[in-house]
């Protein structure tokens, strides 16, 4: 990473040891390294999205979609600031962060359970009369014997 041009920005990053500090050690620099290649290839992916008026996306969704939407950017942000808090130092698990993320998570699940609903087979009701009208008359029929 010390020898690699910031891509955001096209500066060249300076390492540890240019400034006159001690230099990092090969696997955390290995891991910032990579930390900025997933950075750079996510901010690909984001591009398109950014680039997009939020209220015109949404106004094309359907409800169930914009619905999924706004809890994906909520979930976002919020893990975001999972992320912050845990790099701050402190212990996530007692944070109320954590309990927010959980919150989100059983909308999230609600909102596909609604749309698993939608994607169940129909029965169809006279097919099923015919069946069961079938079914008695036999049965009728073997009773009598």
């Amino acid at each position: 990473m010390s020898k690699q041009t910031d891509k955001l920005s096209g500066k060249r990053n300076r390492s540890n040891s240019e400034t006159g500090d001690e230099s990092l050690p090969p696997e955390i620099e290995d891991s910032c390294e990579k930390f900025f290649r997933q950075l750079v290839a996510l901010e690909k992916v984001l591009q398109p999205l950014f680039s997009t008026d939020i209220t015109q996306l949404e106004q094309s969704l359907t409800s169930e979609q914009q619905t999924a939407l706004k809890l994906l950017q909520l979930y976002g942000i919020n893990s975001l600031f999972f992320s912050y808090v845990t790099l701050s130092g402190e212990d996530p698990e007692g944070h109320e962060i954590q309990h927010e993320l959980a919150r989100i998570e059983k909308y999230i699940n609600q909102v596909k359970e609604i749309g698993d609903r939608s994607k169940r087979p129909k029965i169809d009701k006279p097919a099923v009369k015919r069946f069961v009208k079938a079914g008695i008359g036999k049965v009728k029929k073997t009773k009598r014997k």
